[in-house]
């Protein structure tokens, strides 16, 4: 996907999933684990699944609740997301999992997990509730033919892109200050991120009245 999008390999991992609409592989695991569970549970007596099972269940019983196993894993795991033990409709739970997910990552009041994600967080906060913006494969990626344009799109989104606020991060011998790194086509002495780029460095006012026209703003 980063090569798709064109992105360096240092670009988060929830940005690069979050173009694609896409969920992290352990709620696949988990979604596989949960199915295995319940045909453990639902597995017919005198089989030798069912006796495996069966044991496995009453060693839990006889040890402490620090004895790792992975039956134990998915209690507990199954226990996080507020479900009982004992029998579980796969695709509800992974669902309510990802929901989670998008809550704990895009949600209103959440804090940016990096100051390099704050940008990316705020285009997709709505993507946690039923609005035009839902958490989905982003339709530029099909709509923008020329590649050079798409990448140069993806890169700006994922903040893998050539602004001060990116390349003071990187700076030799050591970052610059996050305050410090001000645009350099403007004399307001403003952070250069995504934000002052588009909507306020006089520098580009002549093309965001431009393609402001075209937008019909």
């Amino acid at each position: 996907m980063r090569r798709i999008l064109g992105v360096n390999k240092t670009t988060s991992t929830f940005a690069v999933l979050g173009e694609f609409g896409r969920y992290p592989l352990e709620y696949f695991w988990w979604q596989q684990t949960l199915k295995y569970y319940d045909r453990l549970w639902e597995s017919t007596p005198y089989r030798l699944l069912y006796y495996a099972y069966q044991t496995q269940l009453q060693m839990l019983s006889v040890f402490n609740d620090n004895q790792q196993c992975w039956l134990r894993n998915v209690q507990l795991w199954l226990h996080d997301q507020g479900v009982g033990v004992l029998y579980t409709n796969v695709m509800c739970v992974v669902t309510s999992a990802q929901a989670s997910y998008l809550e704990s990552t895009y949600g209103e009041q959440v804090r940016p997990r990096s100051s390099r994600l704050r940008t990316y967080q705020l285009m997709n906060t709505s993507c946690t509730t039923k609005s035009r913006y839902p958490y989905a494969h982003q339709s530029y990626l099909q709509v923008i033919t020329n590649v050079h344009l798409r990448q140069s799109l993806s890169r700006f989104r994922c903040s893998n892109h050539r602004l001060e606020v990116e390349c003071g991060r990187h700076a030799k011998p050591e970052s610059v200050s996050r305050r410090d790194r001000a645009c350099c086509l403007c004399s307001l002495g403003a952070v250069e991120d995504e934000d002052h780029l588009l909507l306020v460095c006089p520098t580009h006012y002549d093309i965001r009245c431009k393609f402001g026209q075209q937008l019909g703003k």
